[in-house]
């Protein structure tokens, strides 16, 4: 992307221009130099400016700076990346990838390393400024692609926001020529409980100016996607926090909390990782219109969402042995182990040391990993109905 609507001055990644021209400074900041010398470890310093130097736009940067550490880390952390779905979208087009979440950074990484592979173009990615709260940071994300939702707004100032954002992704998919990223709920679903906010889906169409919601959600191009981890490298943090809600004490994150859930997410082990990809909704919208009113539409979208997630999300055997533990059962037996059971036996006891040895810790747990498990099985249930 070479200019931008200045409108969007304070929100958007840099462009290629700006991102070269801040590159030099940049890869002097810890964080960036630390992320290129692990996926390139024998880089000498001299080489390093040669590398930089070389790279002519954004994806330029990430392809030999970025990707490097990127296939390193997974051939570190997990037993690898399957795409579904992905390769039955259209190269030339940008589309709306609305996702589950499950990790603060990898989600969205993953998902672009995955386009890179297929020749697509890059997503951006949504990234709360919250995580990003010193200027070096801030220059890291934007040229990573990541562009600014303001979390520290007053409820007047969040709607003004809102229309922004809004107005925003729609300018990115029409007119920058890139896909888009975006969490369908804000924040991470700890408790492992896919549910499509209508929040977020009313934000997308803020940008429609009240016209046809369903034409305006359509020319969005929205792919449902579902990411899924063997193992959740920061569980034990998910258990903590949704421990401490249980008992009715209000969570504080503790300073640099944010950092070391991105940390965690990033180094921890995964195991196997699906990213799954439906079709763009697009005829499936059309009965929508004969719904009342847009209210109605938006809550539509949401179940609509939630269907296409709950049947895309990948169930690796720690999703079916945990909802056979919580439920004391063994119907799904023939999708683990003993081997798989032994693992997350361990597994329950890590995390349960963690937290300090609560009685409750593994029923949390199990919850974490048993919620997908379920869900598939209620949607296959109302659809066989």
């Amino acid at each position: 992307m070479t200019a931008y609507d200045k409108t969007f001055d304070d929100i958007r990644p840099f462009t290629d221009q700006e991102a070269i021209a801040a590159l030099p400074k940049a890869i002097r900041i810890p964080y960036l130099e630390q992320v290129i010398r692990y996926g390139l470890p024998d880089l000498t310093p001299e080489q390093l400016k040669s590398l930089i130097a070389s790279c002519t736009c954004v994806r330029d940067f990430i392809e030999k700076a970025i990707y490097p550490a990127v296939q390193r880390l997974l051939d570190q952390t997990s037993e690898g990346v399957v795409f579904r779905g992905l390769g039955a979208l259209d190269k030339d087009k940008g589309y709306l990838f609305l996702s589950n979440h499950r990790d603060i950074v990898m989600d969205s990484v993953i998902l672009n390393y995955g386009l890179y592979i297929q020749g697509m173009p890059l997503a951006q990615s949504a990234i709360g400024n919250n995580l990003v709260p010193d200027e070096n940071l801030l220059t890291i994300s934007r040229i990573n692609k990541n562009f600014v939702v303001r979390r520290d707004l007053s409820p007047r100032e969040t709607l003004v926001f809102s229309k922004k954002l809004s107005q925003y992704i729609g300018y990115v998919l029409s007119q920058a020529g890139d896909s888009v990223w975006l969490a369908h709920r804000e924040g991470r679903a700890k408790d492992g409980d896919d549910r499509t906010q209508a929040g977020v889906i009313k934000m997308l169409t803020l940008a429609s100016r009240g016209g046809d919601l369903v034409d305006y959600l359509r020319s969005l191009r929205i792919v449902p996607m579902a990411i899924s981890y063997q193992w959740d490298a920061t569980d034990a943090l998910k258990v903590r926090e949704l421990l401490a809600k249980r008992s009715g004490v209000k969570y504080v994150k503790a300073p640099g909390e944010d950092l070391h859930s991105i940390i965690t997410g990033i180094t921890g082990c995964k195991g196997g990782i699906c990213v799954a990809m439906g079709d763009a909704l697009n005829e499936e919208l059309e009965p929508l219109r004969t719904l009342n009113n847009d209210m109605q539409r938006i809550h539509a979208v949401c179940h609509l969402m939630d269907r296409h997630i709950h049947r895309l999300f990948h169930l690796f055997p720690t999703h079916y042995l945990a909802a056979d533990l919580l439920d004391g059962s063994s119907h799904r037996k023939d999708h683990y182990s003993d081997a798989d059971r032994e693992a997350f036996e361990q597994r329950i006891h890590t995390v349960a040391a963690a937290c300090g040895q609560d009685p409750q810790a593994r029923e949390v747990l199990l919850r974490i990993y048993a919620n997908p498990v379920f869900n598939r099985e209620k949607t296959e249930e109302n659809e066989n109905e």
